[in-house]
């Protein structure tokens, strides 16, 4: 299996998550000296609620962020180590820009394309469908989020629709409109996972070799009984794909000329 994986991406999240760090820290800093640096003053005490209710959560977000990008291995990582025994007719590409979008995790294959969202929530995780869309639910505290060590679920539903949307412009885009999409939520920490109903099927980590080739049979069996030769990627559409979703180098800088005497 080919692999790709956009580490500039990683590096920016990174840089982000550092600098909203820092200005959750100076502005937390800056609503304790506005309380206590200038003794009782009630209305510096007003003014300084803002900065902590700011702060507080920006300092959060940017240290559960930094803290999951620090974490060995990291969900590309562990992807790669699960689906390694794939030939190489098969290419994952992490992080990949894919019509606007970055998408986590995308397989490029033969008989479809198919598109995994990571999640690191511990769990116990829960999913219940219903008419107003997939419901999430795992158990963490305002203590939990504080320290970033049980991140919360979200909704990998929606984060997986907007991917498969997105998976699917670019295939539209690439003049393969009716290859098959499919989508797989992957929570890297194993957690006991309670789906019911939910849109997309999810599995822990330790189960992800057996969805993915069961997801790349599905493809191929819908691909057989529709008789439809264009619902396929040949080894050119997969190379141009790969091509076009595989990180750039960064250009090198042209060496002045030399002065001609």
């Amino acid at each position: 299996m080919n692999t790709f994986t956009n580490e500039q991406y990683l590096k920016d999240q990174l840089r982000r998550a550092k600098r909203l760090q820092l200005f959750g820290v100076l502005s937390i800093f800056l609503s304790f000296f506005l309380s206590f640096g200038f003794g009782v003053n009630y209305l510096l005490v007003y003014l300084a609620y803002p900065f902590l209710l700011a702060g507080l959560p920006l300092w959060t977000i940017g240290r559960a962020t930094v803290r999951r990008l620090g974490m060995t291995p990291r969900a590309d990582q562990q992807l790669t180590n699960e689906l390694k025994t794939l030939n190489n007719k098969y290419t994952l590409h992490h992080y990949a820009t894919v019509s606007g979008r970055t998408i986590n995790h995308l397989l490029i294959a033969p008989t479809g394309v198919l598109v995994m969202q990571s999640n690191e929530a511990v769990g116990p995780v829960t999913c219940q469908g219903g008419p107003n869309g997939d419901r999430w639910k795992s158990k963490s505290n305002i203590l939990d989020r504080l320290t970033g060590l049980r991140p919360p679920v979200g909704n990998p539903t929606k984060d997986l629709d907007a991917a498969l949307s997105a998976a699917r412009q670019m295939l539209a885009d690439s003049g393969k409109p009716n290859v098959p999409v499919k989508g797989l939520v992957v929570f890297t920490t194993n957690p006991d996972l309670e789906i019911e109903e939910c849109a997309h099927p999810a599995v822990p980590l330790t189960e992800v070799r057996q969805a993915t080739r069961e997801l790349l049979l599905d493809m191929g069996s819908d691909r057989v009984e529709g008789s439809n030769v264009e619902a396929i990627l040949t080894s050119e559409d997969r190379r141009r794909i790969n091509l076009a979703l595989s990180p750039q180098p960064p250009p090198v800088p042209a060496k002045p000329a030399s002065a001609q005497r």
